[in-house]
């Protein structure tokens, strides 16, 4: 009999997303006797216009294929379902045969987008999307603020919120390669941004910045790193040609530590509309890195302004941002009291403590 299904991404492009699931698969396999995976990521992927295509359709009757053969009565459905149209129908239709199992169906969502864009769907749309919230058995969050939102919005029973994490590889760099809390005074100011090459991400924001300093003579640099497309890619190279601003194109692993181990400000100005809680600001903070961000999704959750991190002005960011920036090279103490408090509230985001509050969800379901 098979106790635990997952239906969610587990192979593709690495993002926060990936790295969730690939923790609670690892945690399902040394819980439970018997249990399936399924992988939810459609290679062949929508282009940006929306195309479906043969292959896709292919994809997804495949998928439900797999999810026939692993349901049993009464087992217990962990999904992160996909928060775009196609995505919502897609996981839809695998709760319904969840349902027909009487299967419990346990959903953790990574991002807003579905609240952000309700209000554009149709009416009978609408009615699906009620549907598929009114019907999953228990809800897991990044944040309390997802939870709160989507609350509001859909009727939803047992929800409980898990927070994001730093994972324990980079935990452990950090132990082996300690460094005292950074001073930066009479030397280069090394900036970051590390995310995906999105504009409402921030990078084109991130560079303006860094320009702005250097004009106004602050001694400074920034390294970009995160994936995007050639042409954006292209584009980025035109903007920072004979700047103090380096692409490093994807990092990760020791790379990425190292990289954080390196920088002394995380620049992420991103005013992405489906932004959950962000890996990277987590990873920042136990890196001791000042983490200076809009007060966007989750991240308020996170972030207090001017105790652990700092708020740009979203109708601002160029012109808050540099002066955010030179307020705390002219003051060394609020920089520190900020790095400090930070790493002392990232602690408790630990892969383990993840792995297992996630877990806790999963048992509490599994036994009703």
């Amino acid at each position: 009999m098979t106790e635990m299904v997952f239906i969610g991404t587990l192979s593709g492009q690495l993002c926060g997303e990936l790295n969730c699931n690939k923790v609670i698969k690892e945690r399902i396999k040394t819980t439970y006797q018997s249990c399936a995976f399924i992988d939810s990521n459609l290679a062949s992927g929508p282009d940006k216009t929306g195309g479906f295509g043969f292959k896709k359709l292919f994809q997804m009757l495949g998928l439900y294929f797999q999810l026939l053969c692993s349901l049993e009565r009464n087992a217990t459905v962990y999904m992160t379902p996909g928060l775009s149209r196609l995505g919502l129908i897609r996981f839809l239709i695998a709760l319904v045969m969840c349902k027909l199992f009487k299967a419990k169906v346990v959903a953790h969502y990574h991002g807003s987008r579905v609240i952000n864009e309700y209000d554009t769907y149709k009416p009978y749309f609408k009615a699906l999307v009620d549907y598929f919230f009114r019907n999953v058995d228990a809800h897991i969050f990044l944040s309390n603020t997802l939870q709160r939102q989507y609350s509001s919005k859909f009727k939803i029973k047992n929800s409980f919120v898990v927070g994001n994490f730093f994972s324990n590889e980079l935990h452990e760099y950090l132990l082996r390669n300690y460094r005292e809390t950074p001073t930066l005074r009479n030397r280069k100011i090394r900036l970051l941004y590390l995310s995906n090459l999105i504009e409402a991400k921030g990078y084109k924001t991130a560079i303006e910045i860094t320009k702005k300093l250097k004009i106004l003579g602050s001694d400074v640099e920034l390294k970009i790193a995160g994936n995007g497309s050639d042409e954006v890619i292209l584009k980025l190279q035109d903007l920072i040609e004979g700047e103090p601003i380096e692409y490093l194109g994807v990092v990760s692993g020791v790379d990425k530590y190292e990289l954080y181990n390196e920088s002394d400000i995380l620049l992420f100005p991103t005013l992405y509309k489906q932004e959950g809680l962000p890996l990277v600001l987590l990873e920042a903070m136990i890196s001791r890195l000042l983490v200076v961000t809009n007060n966007i999704g989750g991240i308020q959750d996170l972030i207090v302004n001017k105790k652990t991190g700092l708020f740009l002005e979203k109708n601002m960011q160029l012109e808050s941002g540099v002066t955010l920036i030179q307020k705390v090279l002219k003051e060394p103490d609020l920089y520190s009291s900020i790095i400090e408090a930070a790493y002392d509230v990232s602690e408790s985001y630990t892969e383990d403590a993840f792995g297992n509050n996630v877990l806790k969800v999963l048992n509490r379901m599994s036994e009703k």
